[in-house]
């Protein structure tokens, strides 16, 4: 909204204290139980709160009383830019409503209403943008091993109301990697209110060691150290795929195996391998068999896949038939007869 479109807005709200001046353009010569209120004609709020006090000059002869007038809330104070207008009707049924003062104890003088705006400060888009710098080169500090991140200038500087201003980053996606194009969401607030939110959008470049493929690899396999090597890869080219952080381990579940064929020089992602499973298909593995007080060791190939806890089928390399077996750990069956 241009400064110069006021919205025109009542104010009602929650109590902060304020001064009443005793001082007076007109005499009034008040009874007991009378108060008097000048509105003035204007007001430049400098907190976050509109009182009485604030846009009046109040009279009593009640020390009580015109404290409480003093400190009878308004509302919010408006909007850089913006401007409210208090009316007396307004504010009159709201002293007698709130203090229960009777209107006929209430002479009022002064102005019709009261036009109320904020002192504004100014917030350079550079410290915006400094702030989200920092809250991403802290996020990618633990996803690259270099980078670098170039800030998109934001469009103007930004008009605040007075008061200390605090930047907050919102938190960046836990599990996500570095892209091309990100945002850092940042938070403003005055003296703990929150005023708004405005996006820093950057361009990113990120790199960081990980596997690649020297050599082509079919799908479906597990992979072995001789398969890969660690290469620097820029990252953001993949930002649609994880990195595994382990590399290919045979024979653990921290291995890997190809979801589909990987392309000579391309890097292993989770959009291509998936970890082994604690068991294999067509993997040998350790049998444990029992059979009452009988206990065999035997080698057997494992005819699905299974983590731990799971039962699978295996066959002994000495049996006509299939058995279920529950994995126990990596590499190793035991079934009961």
């Amino acid at each position: 909204m241009r400064p110069e479109v006021r919205a025109k807005i009542l104010l009602l709200g929650l109590a902060v204290v304020a001064a009443a001046s005793p001082v007076s353009g007109h005499a009034f010569e008040l009874g007991a139980g009378q108060v008097s209120i000048e509105l003035r004609p204007q007001f430049v709020a400098r907190q976050s709160e509109v009182t009485l006090g604030d846009i009046a000059i109040l009279h009593t002869t009640d020390l009580q009383t015109i404290q409480r007038l003093a400190t009878l809330s308004l509302g919010r104070s408006p909007a850089v830019g913006n401007e409210a207008v208090v009316r007396r009707d307004v504010v009159s049924r709201w002293v007698r409503t709130q203090l229960g003062i009777p209107s006929g104890n209430v002479l009022w003088a002064g102005a019709e209403e009261t036009h109320v705006s904020t002192v504004a400060q100014t917030l350079a888009s550079d410290r915006v943008e400094q702030a989200a710098r920092a809250a991403l080169r802290e996020w990618m500090a633990t996803r690259a091993t270099r980078y670098v991140i170039d800030a998109q200038p934001l469009p103007a500087d930004i008009k605040l109301p007075a008061g200390n201003v605090e930047l907050k980053a919102r938190p960046l996606p836990a599990n996500a990697e570095p892209t091309p194009r990100m945002a850092v969401w940042m938070d403003i607030q005055v003296d703990g209110r929150f005023i708004r939110t405005v996006p820093v959008n950057f361009a990113v470049d990120a790199f960081r060691d990980a596997w690649v493929a020297p050599a082509a690899v079919a799908g479906g396999v597990s992979l072995t150290p001789g398969m890969v090597e660690k290469r620097e890869v820029k990252v953001t080219g993949y930002a649609s795929s994880r990195f595994p952080e382990q590399g290919p381990q045979p024979g653990t579940a921290a291995g890997l195996r190809t979801t589909r064929a990987i392309k000579e020089g391309e890097p292993v992602t989770m959009a291509n391998s998936a970890p082994l499973p604690a068991i294999a298909r067509g993997a040998w593995v350790a049998l444990h068999l029992t059979s009452g007080v009988v206990a065999l060791e035997s080698r057997a190939q494992a005819l699905q896949d299974g983590e731990v806890g799971q039962i699978v089928k295996v066959r002994s390399s000495s049996a006509a038939s299939p058995v279920e077996a529950r994995v126990v750990s990596p590499g190793r069956v035991e079934a009961i007869l």
